[in-house]
């Protein structure tokens, strides 16, 4: 398992602005799709429970992940990865919906 810090907030006007930045060191995979290292944005979306993630600065379409709630914020707070076979699988955001 490895947990990935979310390090920067947005103020929070409406809830398709992206709320926080997170630099992910790792090669990772959502569902079968594969994502590079890079810095990531995350997004509210309409779906309770979901954020969209999408790499920092793109305007292509996000994807979902399933947020867990914090106890103390609705911001997101760190990201979730689970470890198979020498790959890096996103879990959830904990911390944020």
């Amino acid at each position: 398992m490895a947990f990935v810090p979310v390090y920067s907030f947005s103020g929070i006007q409406e809830r398709s602005e992206t709320v926080a930045l997170v630099e992910i060191p790792f090669e990772f995979l959502v569902g079968d799709v594969r994502f590079p290292p890079g810095c990531y944005g995350l997004e509210f979306c309409e779906i309770p429970g979901m954020l969209s993630l999408r790499k920092a600065g793109e305007h292509t379409p996000g994807v979902l992940v399933q947020a867990i709630p914090g106890q103390h914020s609705n911001l997101p707070k760190e990201l979730i990865f689970y470890c198979n076979g020498g790959s890096y699988y996103l879990a959830h955001v904990y911390g944020g919906y």
